[in-house]
């Protein structure tokens, strides 16, 4: 996970800082053991990570709009240059950074990526379009 986060700041030329964490009770869980809560998912099933960075979900925008997104596959590569928009399950743009013009009004859309080995990942974002 550790890595993940990283790639992601470097996708997106962010700043990432480390911190640490000292839990109630002082017992630090090992981190090497098993998470009984959650089960494990084989990585042929894991499907690849979409983050979208612009607009903010439920943000206030004008038209055209400008949307952004990063994707990677669970092998930690870039995929973000096969993302494709879609609004209704319509594609409307491919690529990481596009412009699209849509009607005043709010808006759900997508970005999906599918990686080599055919696993589909897919990100939401809501926004309003409140004017030209």
């Amino acid at each position: 996970m550790k890595f993940l986060l990283v790639l992601l700041c470097a996708l997106l030329g962010a700043s990432c800082y480390t911190f640490e964490y000292d839990p109630p009770g002082g017992e630090v869980p090992d981190m090497n053991e098993p998470d009984e809560s959650e089960p494990d998912m084989p990585v042929e099933e894991m499907l690849p990570i979409i983050t979208i960075t612009l607009p903010r979900d439920n943000a206030q925008v004008t038209s055209p709009v400008r949307l952004v997104a990063v994707a990677a596959d669970v092998d930690q590569n870039d995929i973000s240059s096969g993302i494709v928009w879609l609004q209704n399950e319509t594609p409307f743009k491919t690529g990481s950074d596009v412009t699209h013009e849509f009607p005043v009004g709010e808006h759900t859309v997508s970005a999906r990526a599918t990686d080599s080995k055919g696993r589909t990942g897919e990100s939401f974002i809501t926004f309003e379009v409140i004017g030209n």
